[in-house]
Protein backbone atom coordinates (compact mmCIF):
# COMPACT_ATOMS: atom_id res chain seq x y z
CA UNK A 1 0.00 0.00 0.00
CA UNK A 2 1.35 3.39 -1.00
CA UNK A 3 1.88 6.07 1.62
CA UNK A 4 -0.60 8.42 -0.07
CA UNK A 5 -3.30 5.72 0.01
CA UNK A 6 -2.59 5.09 3.70
CA UNK A 7 -2.92 8.79 4.45
CA UNK A 8 -6.21 8.93 2.56
CA UNK A 9 -7.62 6.01 4.55
CA UNK A 10 -6.52 7.56 7.83
CA UNK A 11 -8.25 10.82 6.90
CA UNK A 12 -11.45 8.95 6.04
CA UNK A 13 -11.35 7.07 9.35
CA UNK A 14 -10.78 10.26 11.31
CA UNK A 15 -13.62 11.95 9.42
CA UNK A 16 -16.07 9.47 10.94
CA UNK A 17 -18.61 10.95 13.43
CA UNK A 18 -17.06 9.22 16.44
CA UNK A 19 -13.85 11.18 15.84
CA UNK A 20 -15.50 14.56 15.22
CA UNK A 21 -15.18 16.21 18.60
CA UNK A 22 -13.03 18.94 20.05
CA UNK A 23 -10.78 17.64 22.80
CA UNK A 24 -10.36 19.90 25.82
CA UNK A 25 -6.65 20.41 25.16
CA UNK A 26 -7.06 21.57 21.53
CA UNK A 27 -5.44 20.10 18.44
CA UNK A 28 -2.98 22.77 17.39
CA UNK A 29 0.01 20.83 18.71
CA UNK A 30 -1.23 17.70 16.90
CA UNK A 31 -1.27 19.58 13.60
CA UNK A 32 2.28 20.82 14.16
CA UNK A 33 3.47 17.32 14.95
CA UNK A 34 1.71 15.94 11.88
CA UNK A 35 3.32 18.60 9.68
CA UNK A 36 6.75 17.76 11.11
CA UNK A 37 6.26 14.07 10.34
CA UNK A 38 5.23 14.87 6.78
CA UNK A 39 8.47 16.77 6.28
CA UNK A 40 10.83 14.13 7.65
CA UNK A 41 9.06 11.05 6.25
CA UNK A 42 9.74 10.01 2.65
CA UNK A 43 6.92 10.61 0.20
CA UNK A 44 6.82 7.04 -1.11
CA UNK A 45 7.72 3.46 -0.23
CA UNK A 46 8.03 2.12 3.31
CA UNK A 47 7.96 4.56 6.21
CA UNK A 48 11.68 4.65 7.10
CA UNK A 49 14.01 7.06 8.83
CA UNK A 50 17.80 6.76 8.87
CA UNK A 51 17.40 3.50 6.97
CA UNK A 52 15.20 1.91 9.66
CA UNK A 53 11.43 1.36 9.72
CA UNK A 54 9.67 3.92 11.86
CA UNK A 55 8.25 1.20 14.14
CA UNK A 56 11.72 -0.21 14.82
CA UNK A 57 13.14 3.24 15.41
CA UNK A 58 10.39 4.11 17.89
CA UNK A 59 10.97 0.83 19.75
CA UNK A 60 14.68 1.59 20.12
CA UNK A 61 13.94 5.11 21.30
CA UNK A 62 11.51 3.69 23.86
CA UNK A 63 14.08 1.20 25.11
CA UNK A 64 16.70 3.94 25.44
CA UNK A 65 14.31 6.18 27.38
CA UNK A 66 13.01 3.41 29.66
CA UNK A 67 15.83 3.67 32.26
CA UNK A 68 15.09 7.41 32.65
CA UNK A 69 11.36 6.86 33.27
CA UNK A 70 11.58 6.63 37.11
CA UNK A 71 13.64 9.83 37.19
CA UNK A 72 11.14 11.64 34.95
CA UNK A 73 8.23 10.47 37.07
CA UNK A 74 10.01 11.64 40.21
CA UNK A 75 10.75 15.04 38.71
CA UNK A 76 7.19 15.47 37.47
CA UNK A 77 5.83 14.41 40.83
CA UNK A 78 8.14 16.80 42.64
CA UNK A 79 7.06 19.70 40.43
CA UNK A 80 3.33 19.04 40.10
CA UNK A 81 2.08 16.95 43.02
CA UNK A 82 0.26 19.17 45.46
CA UNK A 83 1.80 19.37 48.91
CA UNK A 84 4.75 17.10 48.10
CA UNK A 85 3.62 14.32 50.46
CA UNK A 86 7.03 12.64 50.71
CA UNK A 87 8.45 15.83 52.17
CA UNK A 88 5.66 16.01 54.74
CA UNK A 89 6.27 12.42 55.76
CA UNK A 90 10.01 12.94 55.88
CA UNK A 91 9.78 15.95 58.16
CA UNK A 92 10.57 15.26 61.77
CA UNK A 93 9.64 17.28 64.77
CA UNK A 94 12.54 19.48 65.88
CA UNK A 95 14.48 17.76 68.62
CA UNK A 96 14.62 19.41 72.00
CA UNK A 97 18.02 20.82 72.87
CA UNK A 98 20.06 18.52 75.06
CA UNK A 99 20.77 19.82 78.55
CA UNK A 100 24.00 19.06 80.34
CA UNK A 101 22.01 17.08 82.96
CA UNK A 102 20.46 14.95 80.20
CA UNK A 103 23.87 14.27 78.66
CA UNK A 104 25.19 13.29 82.09
CA UNK A 105 22.35 10.76 82.42
CA UNK A 106 23.22 9.36 78.99
CA UNK A 107 26.80 8.99 80.17
CA UNK A 108 25.65 7.03 83.22
CA UNK A 109 23.50 4.77 81.04
CA UNK A 110 26.37 4.12 78.62
CA UNK A 111 28.72 3.36 81.51
CA UNK A 112 26.13 0.95 82.90
CA UNK A 113 26.31 -0.95 79.59
CA UNK A 114 30.10 -0.99 79.73
CA UNK A 115 30.45 1.53 76.86
CA UNK A 116 32.96 3.75 78.65
CA UNK A 117 34.26 5.52 75.55
CA UNK A 118 30.77 6.76 74.65
CA UNK A 119 30.13 7.58 78.30
CA UNK A 120 33.27 9.75 78.29
CA UNK A 121 32.07 11.53 75.15
CA UNK A 122 28.70 12.29 76.77
CA UNK A 123 30.49 13.80 79.80
CA UNK A 124 32.61 15.96 77.49
CA UNK A 125 29.46 17.16 75.68
CA UNK A 126 27.78 17.76 79.04
CA UNK A 127 30.65 20.06 80.04
CA UNK A 128 30.27 22.03 76.82
CA UNK A 129 26.50 22.41 77.35
CA UNK A 130 27.13 23.45 80.96
CA UNK A 131 29.26 26.37 79.79
CA UNK A 132 26.90 27.25 76.93
CA UNK A 133 23.92 27.37 79.31
CA UNK A 134 25.84 30.00 81.32
CA UNK A 135 26.74 31.93 78.12
CA UNK A 136 30.43 31.33 78.71
CA UNK A 137 30.85 29.71 75.29
CA UNK A 138 29.61 31.66 72.28
CA UNK A 139 31.51 29.93 69.46
CA UNK A 140 28.68 27.44 68.91
CA UNK A 141 28.97 23.78 67.99
CA UNK A 142 31.40 24.54 65.18
CA UNK A 143 34.04 25.77 67.61
CA UNK A 144 37.12 23.66 68.26
CA UNK A 145 38.46 22.66 71.67
CA UNK A 146 41.26 25.22 71.28
CA UNK A 147 38.69 27.96 70.65
CA UNK A 148 36.62 26.82 73.62
CA UNK A 149 39.63 26.85 75.94
CA UNK A 150 40.71 30.32 74.78
CA UNK A 151 37.21 31.68 75.30
CA UNK A 152 36.92 30.17 78.78
CA UNK A 153 40.39 31.35 79.75
CA UNK A 154 39.35 34.87 78.82
CA UNK A 155 35.95 34.77 80.58
CA UNK A 156 36.87 32.69 83.65
CA UNK A 157 40.60 33.13 83.99
CA UNK A 158 43.29 30.48 83.58
CA UNK A 159 43.35 29.74 87.34
CA UNK A 160 39.62 29.13 87.59
CA UNK A 161 38.85 25.70 89.04
CA UNK A 162 36.23 24.92 86.39
CA UNK A 163 38.53 26.01 83.57
CA UNK A 164 41.37 23.78 84.79
CA UNK A 165 39.00 20.82 85.15
CA UNK A 166 37.64 21.34 81.65
CA UNK A 167 41.17 21.57 80.27
CA UNK A 168 41.95 18.15 81.76
CA UNK A 169 38.64 16.72 80.53
CA UNK A 170 39.40 17.89 77.00
CA UNK A 171 42.83 16.27 77.15
CA UNK A 172 41.37 12.99 78.40
CA UNK A 173 38.63 12.97 75.78
CA UNK A 174 41.02 13.71 72.92
CA UNK A 175 43.40 10.99 74.06
CA UNK A 176 40.70 8.32 74.20
CA UNK A 177 38.37 9.40 71.37
CA UNK A 178 40.77 10.71 68.75
CA UNK A 179 43.85 8.83 69.91
CA UNK A 180 41.90 5.55 69.75
CA UNK A 181 43.08 4.57 73.21
CA UNK A 182 41.12 2.11 75.33
CA UNK A 183 38.75 3.85 77.71
CA UNK A 184 38.58 2.04 81.03
CA UNK A 185 36.21 2.42 83.98
CA UNK A 186 38.86 4.48 85.80
CA UNK A 187 38.98 6.95 82.91
CA UNK A 188 35.22 7.36 83.08
CA UNK A 189 35.31 7.91 86.85
CA UNK A 190 38.03 10.52 86.40
CA UNK A 191 35.87 12.32 83.81
CA UNK A 192 32.97 12.28 86.28
CA UNK A 193 35.17 13.93 88.89
CA UNK A 194 36.27 16.59 86.42
CA UNK A 195 32.66 17.36 85.44
CA UNK A 196 31.79 17.70 89.14
CA UNK A 197 34.71 20.14 89.59
CA UNK A 198 33.46 22.16 86.61
CA UNK A 199 30.06 22.46 88.28
CA UNK A 200 31.57 23.33 91.66
CA UNK A 201 33.83 25.94 90.17
CA UNK A 202 31.06 27.70 88.23
CA UNK A 203 27.99 27.83 90.42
Amino acid sequence: MELDELRTQIREILAAPEFNYEPWWGQEWLEKLSDLLRRILPTGGAMELFGLPIETLLKWIGLLLLPFLPFLLFRLGKNYFIGEPWKREGKKAPQAKETWQGLKRKAEEAAGRGEFLFALRFLYLAALEFFRARHLLTSGKSGTDRVHLKELAFSLGERNRGYLAFQQLVGLFQEKWYGLRECRPGDYRRAEELLAEIGEGNR
